[in-house]
């Protein structure tokens, strides 16, 4: 298996778009930082670094879309009709899987350290005021990092979604509009999402549990527990579709 997550990774490091979208991200974030601090200059002290890490949830959500630039990394051997080349592989087709759902993982690994020290190191550019506590940074990055097997379940969804239906727009479609909706769907229908037992059983109230509450014991434990859960689900349900589709 190792050698096989080695061949993906060495396509995933000769995909030209994930070098440009990487690029766009960043000066995205530096843009938008130098936007911030200009604006900091003339708000008479409410836009500042503690008012941009009020907004961790928001981060969190963000890169739950951004997740689905992985996709081709899983989807470009079936695009390209060179699925059919993994058949002299020896290993099985959820082995394959795995091998492809693990590259993906990686490279998004890659990416978030990049992006994510870049975010810092912008946000701590941007003026603070006395109530400024290194602890509110630090509460910051244990939430992104606590959001890690949600985003890493979610690059899995996103997998288990184009097994179903073979193109990357229906997938984006179904991930943005329809999975990512799951939590406003339950709150109209007169719902909640702050019980511990949907936050491990529904991924979406997962995700939205950890962007939009304070970070507790709980909430890691409950991202730890779905982020569990949901692997082990999907890994078998994906891996049977994906043999079922002959993609490999």
């Amino acid at each position: 298996m190792l050698r096989h997550i080695k061949g993906e990774m060495y396509k995933s490091f000769h995909r030209k778009y994930l070098y440009v979208a990487t690029l766009v991200m960043a000066m995205c974030i530096i843009g938008a930082s130098f936007v911030v601090r200009r604006l900091s200059l003339g708000s008479s002290g409410k836009i500042n670094r503690e008012w941009i890490l009020s907004f961790d949830g928001f981060f969190v959500l963000a890169v739950m879309v951004v997740l689905l630039v992985f996709l081709p990394v899983f989807s470009d051997d079936y695009k390209n009709h060179t699925h059919k080349n993994l058949y002299m592989s020896l290993l099985s087709v959820k082995q394959i899987f795995i091998c492809k759902y693990i590259a993906q993982v990686i490279t998004a690994i890659i990416m978030a350290v990049i992006l994510y020290t870049l975010l810092i190191l912008c946000i701590l550019s941007v003026p603070c005021t006395e109530a400024y506590t290194s602890l509110m940074l630090m509460r910051f990055i244990l939430k992104m990092v606590l959001a890690i097997p949600l985003f890493a379940v979610s690059i899995l969804v996103i997998d288990v979604i184009f097994s179903y239906t073979g193109n990357e727009l229906f997938t984006f479609l179904i991930y943005y509009y329809g999975y990512m909706q799951v939590v406003g769907l339950i709150v109209l229908s007169g719902g909640t999402v702050d019980n511990p037992v949907l936050a491990v059983l529904i991924l979406p109230v997962a995700v939205s549990n950890l962007s939009n509450m304070p970070l507790t014991v709980l909430s890691g434990l409950e991202v730890v527990s779905c982020g569990i859960v949901y692997t082990l689900l999907l890994v078998k349900i994906g891996a049977k579709r994906y043999e079922k589709l002959n993609l490999v």
